[in-house]
């Protein structure tokens, strides 16, 4: 029994409202310093000399002195931070700048590859006009020679009516005529090729 009431002894209250509102552990005890040295301030003035003589002066001089160097290294923190801070804000700064400099080359980048995409439209609406002049000749090429072809056989078939079979001179044509047509297939393969 003895051992667990020598344990809660040793046990330190803890704040349960410190971590809700950002106190640590330095600042809980900068305010129980100063309510110490306020506290004894206020006997002294209340009662007078003989309290002053009662209050232990050590302790009102240690407790000014450690305030003191908790001024001086709340000073050199604060110091330190408007220095970090000075620091970041050139940093910053300089971002901005390098941030705007990117900005520049995007921009102009763009209007690179803007000025290309014309360019190259442009290039390819007049290589596709080209093409389409290409096919519309070789289609009244091939739509002429259709005809003529159509109308050589027409009269190839009135020929074989009225000549005598076998005729040497018509076996000619023929075999013309056939060339011709197989050109004819060629053309309008190449036609649809294009």
């Amino acid at each position: 029994m003895r051992e667990r009431l020598a344990v809660f002894v040793k046990m330190r209250p803890v704040d349960i409202f410190a971590d809700a509102l950002g106190i640590d552990e330095k600042s809980r005890d900068r305010v129980e310093r100063g309510y110490r040295g306020v506290r004894t301030i206020h006997t002294a003035a209340r009662l007078g000399r003989s309290a002053a003589s009662k209050a232990n002066l050590l302790l009102a001089w240690l407790d000014a002195g450690n305030a003191l160097l908790d001024a001086i290294g709340s000073y050199a923190a604060y110091r330190q931070a408007v220095e970090i801070t000075k620091q970041l804000v050139a940093e910053a700064d300089m971002f901005r700048v390098r941030l705007e400099e990117i900005r520049k080359q995007c921009h102009i980048l763009d209007a690179e590859a803007k000025h290309e995409r014309a360019h190259h439209h442009a290039a390819s609406q007049r290589h596709l006009d080209e093409q389409r002049e290409e096919f519309r000749i070789r289609r009244e090429h091939y739509d002429a020679c259709k005809s003529v072809v159509h109308d050589i056989g027409e009269e190839l078939t009135k020929l074989r009516r009225t000549s005598a079979p076998g005729c040497p001179r018509l076996a000619g044509v023929e075999r013309a005529f056939y060339r011709l047509a197989h050109q004819q297939v060629q053309a309008a393969i190449s036609l649809v090729d294009f």
